[in-house]
């Protein structure tokens, strides 16, 4: 063992010296599959030198060095170049990293060729932003290079209603898919005791006859006594013959979908439409 340990730190030496001399450095991957059952390690070396040799160590920690009797040792290899010019290393963890610190750092050497990059071995948390009380999040702890598959799920009764990807908005589903840097935010709302109103669409504007059709549409959750919609362009409420309240009728228990319709011969396309209940009203920008 002591041995080999001495040769691998030879041959990362010598791959130090050789890049000032070689124009082209071998490019390494590496990418830490992390799973409740173990943690499996797969390193790539590419644009390497057929038939030369490439040795790999893994050491626990940061820019460690190899301790005296070789204990923080993670993983050894050597392997010989093929037609390929590429050589992998596969190993699996004897326990799990902590998430968030660097748990190995990879060195590289070869006997011809120049290996400039140093990978690391981690787990970190994909970033998820819910509610505890409403939403449950598994399977965000996710490997280095690794793609996460993120379950999300309402708790009991309460619903999902929007859920962004890095700003943008993305299928509601159990499923997504993350990587490390990723940032998920997950919306929902209460449906027992605390019914909403979910503002899907504002004021739209068609034109048929001289005449204006003004419509909204959200989305009822819940059981919710009255839902209404206000036109306004500021502080101005649209009135229509006195009326500023437009109502939505036979709203069924546990909700849906519904809309408010005005046609008029003004035009107020400049109004938002703004829904109301006798709960909370969730507008989602």
């Amino acid at each position: 063992m002591k041995k080999l340990i001495k040769t691998i730190v030879s041959l990362t030496a010598a791959s130090a010296m050789l890049l000032s001399t070689t124009a082209f450095a071998a490019t390494t991957k590496t990418v830490t599959s992390y799973s409740a059952s173990g943690t499996t390690v797969t390193s790539t070396v590419s644009g390497l030198t057929e038939n030369s040799m490439v040795t790999y160590l893994a050491v626990k920690g940061e820019n460690e060095a190899v301790s005296a009797n070789g204990d923080n040792i993670v993983y050894i290899g050597q392997e010989t170049v093929g037609s390929s010019k590429s050589a992998t290393f596969t190993y699996k963890l004897n326990e799990q990293p902590a998430v968030g610190a660097t748990y190995a750092t990879i060195k590289y050497g070869s006997n011809v060729d120049a290996i400039s990059s140093t990978n690391t071995v981690s787990v970190a948390e994909v970033a998820v932003t819910y509610d505890e009380a409403l939403v449950s999040v598994s399977g965000n702890i996710v490997g280095e290079g690794q793609e996460a598959n993120i379950t999300i799920a309402a708790i009991g009764s309460n619903e999902i209603v929007k859920i962004t990807k890095n700003g943008e908005e993305v299928e509601i589903q159990n499923t997504i898919k993350a990587n490390v840097g990723d940032e998920i935010v997950v919306k929902a709302i209460p449906t027992e005791g605390n019914a909403a109103v979910y503002q899907l669409k504002g004021a739209t504007l068609e034109t048929a006859s001289g005449e204006y059709t003004n419509s909204g549409i959200v989305r009822v959750i819940g059981n919710v006594g009255e839902v209404y919609f206000q036109f306004k362009n500021g502080d101005e409420l649209y009135s229509m013959e006195g009326e500023t309240k437009f109502s939505i009728s036979d709203i069924v228990t546990g909700g849906g979908y519904y809309g408010v319709e005005v046609v008029d011969t003004y035009d107020i396309s400049a109004y938002d439409a703004v829904a109301y209940a006798d709960a909370e009203v969730i507008v989602i920008e």
